[in-house]
């Protein structure tokens, strides 16, 4: 069995999975304060994903996260649309920090 903690080593902190003789197929999530609504675990999760990807950095901020989805909608829209030609008229998409407009 093991557990995910964070070390710091050599001078920066990293996440490090102690004690793991096995493959990892799925991560269960606890929020450490009971009853929370899970709204807030929801954010807190997107937000580490889209930091692990590059998107964004330091602690949850609403324009933050707006900013750092835009960025990975924007990626992951262009690789999935580049089969379409660009005399088609190409493609848009609604940026969160537009508010849906």
């Amino acid at each position: 069995m093991g557990y995910l903690t964070q070390l710091a080593r050599g001078g920066s902190a990293g996440w490090f999975f102690h004690f793991k003789k096995f493959k990892v197929k799925y991560f269960v999530v606890i929020d450490p304060i009971p009853n929370r609504h899970h709204k807030f675990l929801a954010q807190q999760l997107a937000w580490t994903a889209l930091r692990v990807k590059g998107y964004g950095e330091g602690e949850y901020d609403v324009k933050k996260y707006a900013k750092a989805s835009n960025a990975f909608f924007d990626q992951c829209a262009a690789e999935r649309l580049a089969w379409m030609p660009k005399s088609a008229g190409g493609w848009q998409t609604t940026k969160m920090s537009e508010g849906g407009k």
